[in-house]
């Protein structure tokens, strides 16, 4: 089974979260979080969430499937 090794997050926007000016956090131990309320008087942006794993041990199949027309 695999480990999750990092995460970046971004607005739904592409901006990173480090670069959107908004009090906000993104760490392994919390995910994503921003509240409103610590940046009144605008609300948080849409944040996208991307992990990364060390997927040792994990085994990906691919199909292949022909079709004769």
């Amino acid at each position: 089974m695999g480990k999750v090794t990092s995460i970046e997050c971004a607005t739904v926007d592409g901006i990173a979260s480090y670069s959107t000016g908004e009090i906000q956090q993104c760490t392994l131990e919390t995910g994503s979080r921003c509240m409103n309320d610590d940046n009144f008087p605008v609300q948080c942006s849409d944040y996208k969430i991307r992990y990364f794993c060390d997927c040792k041990g994990v085994h990906v199949y691919l199909l292949l499937v022909y079709s004769e027309n």
